[in-house]
């Protein structure tokens, strides 16, 4: 048998094998149980247009009857519209099931509590998680909140997603100050940095690590091994395109999946660029582009969550302005110092003590010699 909080643990395990597949949709897992208790069947959304974690899961019980009286649990609430499957609400409704254990309510407008509202007017009883299991009910609403962040996020804010990655020593160095940086990290760093770049639909570079590392930035990671993600450099005066072609970018993506992103004022001279890559004119900021019109722009475009990859001066600016939303830092056992090194917030300028950042649910993750903090902003 298996505890509700149980139940829900596995779907959101469950729930996590979607991660980087379904964009723009949220990850979601689901898991029954028969009317004593016992597991019946999982099952998770498991890519863009495909079937629901809920159908998913349905279609692992071989006997029909086995559903009468039995409970279904799904990370998020039940979707109740038409889009690129029916709704599962009404699938739901239609079968024997006692009760529906959910998640978290669905934030998008065309769902928002009508999924709920479709399954107790076909007499199903509806239960939140929280509901049941008391005291565990703030650590499993996290582990709900983790899974769905980037869903989440879009759906509240109208806007893109921005985690960002970086690699240091112990003292917060990410090069040296000749720009060596090859390897901080070990392998087993660096091949979960290539995971986390598959959960992500793009990557966002600045205009000097574009010329300094002539970066692939493709997804290297053998559980995304046919996805293809988009970049986008940040140039505001956008001479990147003069070297694009000849670049090791263009050669590892589409040229529609590479985006400059430049600045307004810039319009005049680059409106004669050849070059087949997207340009987005967006408007500057003392000099530099609005990073809240990248993502503004890049929400507009699809693009639901991205992959901040370098280098210092972006990242800084991502972080200074609070338009970074996670950290995923690999810090490896090393010390560079302060004159030999140079800092990823190194163009951090405006915090003063009281308002220094602090990351909020930190969690720390061995990964080899090195160790990965996570956290949100």
């Amino acid at each position: 048998m298996l505890t509700a909080l149980g139940a829900m643990q596995l779907a959101i395990l469950e729930a996590k094998k979607g991660w980087g597949h379904v964009s723009p949709n949220p990850p979601v897992g689901c898991v029954i149980l028969d009317k004593s208790g016992n597991f019946l069947a999982k099952g998770h959304h498991r890519k863009f247009g495909g079937d629901h974690a809920e159908i998913d899961a349905l279609k692992e019980v071989r006997e029909p009857k086995l559903l009468d009286g039995a409970t279904l649990f799904v990370t998020l609430e039940p979707c109740a519209h038409h889009g690129k499957t029916p709704p599962c609400a009404e699938a739901l409704a239609k079968l024997p099931l006692s009760k529906v254990v959910y998640g978290l309510v669905d934030p998008n407008p065309l769902v928002a509590g009508k999924g709920l509202e479709i399954l107790k007017s076909a007499g199903k009883i509806v239960q939140s998680i929280a509901s049941l299991v008391g005291e565990s009910s703030a650590s499993v609403n996290d582990d709900l909140e983790d899974l769905a962040e980037v869903f989440l996020f879009n759906q509240r804010e109208r806007k893109t997603f921005a985690s960002v990655k970086v690699a240091t020593t112990l003292d917060g160095n990410m090069a040296h100050v000749s720009g060596e940086s090859q390897w901080l990290t070990s392998e087993e760093a660096r091949d979960h940095a290539q995971y986390l770049r598959g959960l992500h639909d793009a990557v966002i570079i600045g205009a000097g690590t574009f010329r300094h590392d002539n970066p692939r930035l493709n997804v290297r990671h053998a559980k995304f091994e046919n996805k293809k993600n988009h970049v986008i450099v940040v140039n505001t005066s956008g001479s990147c395109l003069e070297k694009i072609e000849d670049s090791a970018l263009y050669q590892s993506h589409e040229p529609r999946r590479i985006i400059v992103a430049a600045g307004e004022s810039n319009a005049s001279v680059l409106k004669n660029k050849s070059s087949d890559v997207e340009i987005w004119l967006l408007p500057e900021r003392d000099g530099l582009i609005d990073l809240s019109s990248v993502l503004k722009k890049a929400y507009a475009s699809g693009l639901m969550s991205v992959f901040v990859e370098g280098g210092a001066r972006l990242i800084s600016q991502f972080i200074e302005h609070n338009h970074a939303h996670r950290l995923y830092q690999f810090i490896a056992p090393q010390i560079l110092g302060r004159r030999s090194g140079r800092a990823f917030t190194e163009s951090v300028t405006s915090l003063t003590f009281a308002a220094r950042v602090t990351m909020k649910r930190p969690v720390w993750t061995p990964m080899g010699p090195d160790v990965l903090l996570s956290g949100r902003f």
